[in-house]
């Protein structure tokens, strides 16, 4: 029996010292591989780019939209800033109507040509409201005298398209309702 292990250890013998020697090694051949493949850089920049793009986009289109809706607001009261100072400096001699007021307010113009200041505002004339708080006169002809109306009130609210970015988020579609109160002068 001594001759049997002579030279060997008991590992060798069983054949165990074989098995530890392979698993040793392929736990080594692991190691190796994992650092090579720490410190390789190859595609890199590729997997950066596809985490991170996608937040960029979103970012960049969700500014381009609420730009969209502040630019569409910013019309809107304009339009209604427009068309009640055009009221509160009216007269009878030249022809004031609530409805000239209102293609100033949508169109920019008195004749109520060319396009729309907002997409789809304006396209019955109904969406602006004129009041005359503190009117004191019986009648109720357009324009009024600034004695019987000191101020000219002008109300709307319009319903803005619906984005894609709002409509993928389910916000919803976003309503502008603005007041102007200006004080009559007349002409």
């Amino acid at each position: 029996m001594t001759t049997a292990l002579a030279g060997k250890s008991i590992l060798e013998y069983t054949g165990l010292y074989t098995k530890c020697r392979r698993a040793e090694f392929a736990v080594y051949e692991f190691l190796h591989r994992l650092n090579q493949f720490r410190k390789d850089r190859d595609g890199v920049v590729m997997v950066e780019a596809i985490v991170v793009v996608p937040f960029i986009f979103l970012f960049s289109v969700g500014i381009l939209t609420f730009g969209f809706v502040m630019l569409e607001r910013e019309q809107v009261i304009t339009g209604l800033r427009d068309a009640t100072r055009y009221l509160a400096r009216c007269n009878a001699t030249i022809g004031c109507s609530e409805e000239i007021a209102k293609n100033i307010a949508f169109y920019g113009n008195p004749a109520g040509t060319g396009a729309l200041r907002v997409l789809d505002w304006g396209d019955d004339l109904g969406d602006i409201s004129f009041t005359y708080p503190g009117n004191t006169c019986a009648s109720a002809t357009i324009p009024m005298p600034p004695d019987c109306a000191p101020t000219i009130e002008g109300y709307t609210s319009h319903q803005l398209p619906l984005t894609p970015l709002y409509g993928a988020l389910e916000i919803g579609a976003i309503t502008v309702t603005e007041t102007h109160q200006q004080r009559n002068i007349g002409w």
